[in-house]
């Protein structure tokens, strides 16, 4: 049986509350990251196992795990005019990779790309396989 093995990573981005993104990270098991030094007072983020998807599972304070929407979690922390990149990637042995770029800002707006959409951007017409087994 086969595993994905996947990472996930943030852009950097202005956060309004660093206290309050120090407990997401602790509490979704990301890995912090700090600007550089022409990214001075932005952060971002890794989880280093695994893909981040929109639902995420964490611990509380009485020991239960609760459902959470990561968006709706990180979205009120960020500083306006900013958007956020989270892309992941990730891989079945050599049956397929799988990877995806999601993007959101704290007035609810999103985008996502899935790496199969480039199926949909082949001309019509052409053969090809798909990037599996």
């Amino acid at each position: 049986m086969s595993f994905l093995d996947g990472i996930s990573r943030s852009s950097y981005f202005s956060c309004t509350d660093l206290d309050a993104f120090d407990k997401v990270c602790e509490d979704m098991n990301l890995t912090r990251l700090y600007g550089r030094e022409d990214q001075a007072g932005l952060v971002a983020f890794v989880k280093e196992e695994g893909f981040l998807s929109d639902e995420q599972e964490i611990e509380t304070e009485s020991g239960d795990w609760q459902t959470v929407n990561f968006k709706d979690v990180l979205a009120p922390l960020m500083a306006d005019g900013w958007w956020i990149v989270i892309q992941s990637g990730g891989y079945e042995g050599i049956r397929y990779v799988a990877g995806d770029s999601w993007a959101f800002n704290n007035k609810g707006e999103e985008r996502y790309l899935h790496i199969n959409d480039i199926y949909d951007k082949l001309p019509e017409g052409v053969k090809y396989t798909a990037a599996e087994y």
